[in-house]
């Protein structure tokens, strides 16, 4: 049973809408965000508190009224302060549907990931994040035709973001190159956390020695390999115990822990209660 993705490969929305929405606050089982990517675009909307959310290594703090748009493909997650946020998944290939006698080559472009978008914090009031707050809603309230006006939401954005003369090209990114690896290795953990895994194992995956390779992944996650390979499991255990199906022991075991009192030691220092205690709130 796998929970969690570094490598999202789920499907957000469905075949004909691709796009999904995300609420979390400091009650919900994911509000940690694990570093992961995917292939499709997110916007990450602050309500409440401060979010510092890193990607491909670069830290950016956004805070209330204020979002982010990732690309796809970027190494990204974080952990918020006091914080309520939602984020809203999509596939630019859905700007192209039925539209193409009005597609530009730059939307042509965007669409095919060969344009994207400079990493800006959109301030409160701007319009990249009055759109944003406008496609939440729509998303969260669901009223019938929301899908057409979704759609609306995302050309808005993407003219914008054209206005603002902030995309560049792909292979131009400002972004950390050496994403690469830390992404084949974030993929592995996903597949074979319930393993035993061995710094070396990750550093070899990389392609490079140990100390270089702890120095590197340190700079995206802000935690050594190791740390985080538990930070990640107990990540995986919270939601299986938030959903009430599976005993303590059992949560441990499917996730990489072979003593259960060093998996409730470690439970709680990450989440500040233990198991027992986390099963019992109410999500």
């Amino acid at each position: 049973m796998k929970y969690l993705d570094y490598r999202e490969n789920r499907k957000h929305g469905s075949f004909r809408f691709p796009v999904a929405w995300y609420g979390e606050n400091p009650r919900t089982p994911r509000y940690l965000m694990t570093f992961h990517w995917h292939k499709e675009y997110e916007i990450v909307r602050v309500l409440k508190g401060t979010f510092p959310l890193s990607l491909d290594g670069y830290l950016y703090h956004i805070s209330a009224g204020e979002c982010i748009i990732i690309p796809p493909g970027v190494i990204h997650g974080g952990t918020p302060q006091d914080c309520w946020y939602e984020c809203v998944l999509f596939d630019p290939a859905i700007l192209e549907v039925g539209s193409n006698h009005i597609s530009t080559p730059l939307l042509q472009r965007i669409i095919s990931r060969e344009e994207i978008p400079e990493l800006f914090v959109w301030p409160a009031g701007s319009m990249i994040a009055t759109i944003a707050g406008h496609l939440s809603e729509i998303m969260t309230s669901r009223p019938p035709g929301y899908e057409l006006a979704a759609q609306g939401y995302f050309y808005l954005i993407f003219s914008e973001l054209i206005r603002s003369e902030v995309l560049v090209p792909a292979e131009k990114e400002k972004l950390n190159p050496s994403g690469k690896s830390v992404k084949k290795v974030l993929d592995y953990i996903s597949e074979h956390y319930v393993e035993q895994i061995r710094l070396e194992d990750m550093a070899s995956l990389a392609g490079m020695n140990p100390n270089y390779f702890c120095g590197l992944f340190k700079s995206f996650t802000g935690q050594s390999p190791l740390s985080y390979l538990n930070y990640y499991r107990i990540e995986c255990a919270s939601e299986m115990l938030a959903a009430r199906d599976i005993t303590i022991p059992e949560a441990a075991e499917q996730c990489g822990f072979r003593d259960v009192g060093y998996f409730t030691r470690c439970f709680k220092k990450q989440k500040g209660m233990t198991p027992s205690k986390y099963m019992k709130q109410s999500f």
